[in-house]
């Protein structure tokens, strides 16, 4: 914890956001100001409002998920089911950065980096022009969904447990598929739907 005697400055703030993330609390300006054994006042000397700060702390975030990487775009199909992943691991382990994800854009250097990098493995896939912008719009939109969805509930919980006394006459495609549905979890259906939006790409790009 800082003394009053020591000065802010953004990156010591930006740290102590990402402290506060990680221990679960919530990115206030009056839990950082007294994380900083600081007045709360002092941090909008540093960002003009609280948006503002959260946007450099969900950058910070989206820059550890990229740290965290180790396949590269070359490798672009293996890239686009870590980057999911890194991403929903890193989400959870900054939950209250995490769930702001879907309502703001960072305007960061990091954000641009993943998008840089996002396109890049569709390139590489052989997509161009409107193609490859649908692509990375739909990946995109899928990796914040579950990575915003997976802060409230991530694990093996069952995505669909269908009832033992199911009326198999009334629902009988359920009942088909009961083994089956019973064996997602968040996982399971977070991987099978970046499949999905990497074969839709291939297929794409093959009949171009």
């Amino acid at each position: 914890m800082m003394t009053k005697a020591q000065r802010l400055d953004r990156e010591t703030i930006l740290a102590a956001g990402l402290e506060l993330a990680r221990a679960g609390k919530s990115v206030t300006v009056r839990e950082m100001g007294a994380r900083l054994n600081a007045d709360p006042t002092a941090i909008y000397r540093h960002f003009r409002n609280r948006d503002e700060l959260v946007r450099r702390l969900l950058d910070r975030v989206m820059a550890l998920v990229l740290d965290s990487m180790t396949s590269t775009v070359d490798d672009w199909e293996a890239y686009l089911h870590e980057f999911a992943e890194r991403t929903v691991e890193t989400f959870v382990a900054h939950p209250a950065i995490g769930l702001e994800a879907m309502r703001l854009n960072t305007e960061g250097e990091a954000e641009l980096d993943s998008m840089e990098a996002i396109l890049s493995a569709f390139r590489a896939a052989g997509l161009t022009g409107d193609d490859l912008v649908r692509a990375y719009s739909v990946y995109s939109g899928f990796v914040l969904a579950f990575a915003s969805s997976a802060v409230h509930a991530e694990g093996g919980d069952p995505w669909v447990a269908p009832a033992p006394g199911l009326d198999a006459a009334r629902y009988p495609e359920i009942a088909a598929s009961r083994e089956g549905l019973a064996k997602l979890t968040g996982a399971t259906v977070r991987q099978l739907s970046i499949q999905t939006v990497i074969d839709a790409a291939l297929a794409r790009a093959r009949n171009v």
